[in-house]
């Protein structure tokens, strides 16, 4: 198993890739698909909405990550 360190470094990537899209976004150079993106963002939420049902930790926040930064680019 991984150490939880992994964790924090995959969010800070996911985090990093989410806000050059953005700023390509905000700079004209991307034109996202918003029904393709709010579908993008639906999965990974109903999945951990599910996982902290179902009593998981710190393990589902890459999943969270998943959801969010669709959710910023909608």
């Amino acid at each position: 198993m991984l150490p939880e360190k992994f964790i924090f470094i995959a969010f800070a990537l996911n985090i990093f890739g989410q806000l050059l899209y953005m700023r390509s976004i905000l700079k004209g150079h991307a034109k996202p698909n918003l029904v393709s993106w709010g579908i993008w963002m639906l999965a990974p939420f109903l999945g951990f909405f599910f996982q902290i049902q179902a009593g998981a930790g710190l393990s589902s926040l890459p999943i969270f990550m998943a959801g969010f930064g669709p959710l910023c680019v909608v």
